[in-house]
């Protein structure tokens, strides 16, 4: 049916915050800072406490989504918004624990795409050039 919209609802981790991802024509999925602030931080605790095959495909997701997020929020002059703290230090621990490199392990079946690496079994692009429907929409 035309213009139907998937409406996924689900939970992050072990906390009661609860994102709704509309996933539709290049649609991205909007936060507020403040869940896309608490996602950030919970995606460095996974990270650092567990390996990508103990990781659910969820905190993949999450994992995924908030670093494209991060590379593409851009302001009027084209320069990265979230650049500093947190964000540093997410982008800082997905290097040094190799996390692409370990995705791939755990999810065969990727796809590079372009500079990027498209995880169907996720329905996520990861790094590259991903459609907006693969990051956050910070309100």
């Amino acid at each position: 049916m035309r213009g139907k919209l998937l409406i996924l609802v689900f939970f992050l981790f072990t906390d009661a915050v609860v994102f709704s991802q509309t996933v539709a024509a290049n649609e991205p999925q909007s936060l507020t800072l403040e869940q896309f602030n608490t996602l950030v931080d919970r995606s460095i605790a996974v990270l650092k406490t567990k390996t990508a095959i103990s990781m659910t495909e969820k905190e993949h997701i999450g994992i995924m989504m908030s670093i494209n997020t991060l590379t593409f929020t851009l302001d009027g002059n084209r320069k990265r918004i979230y650049t500093d703290g947190r964000y540093r230090q997410l982008e800082d621990t997905v290097r040094s624990k190799n996390y692409m490199k370990e995705a791939m392990k755990v999810f065969p079946d990727c796809i590079p795409k372009g500079l990027g690496v498209y995880f169907p079994k996720l329905n996520v692009e990861f790094y590259g050039t991903p459609s907006e429907k693969y990051r956050f929409k910070i309100i």
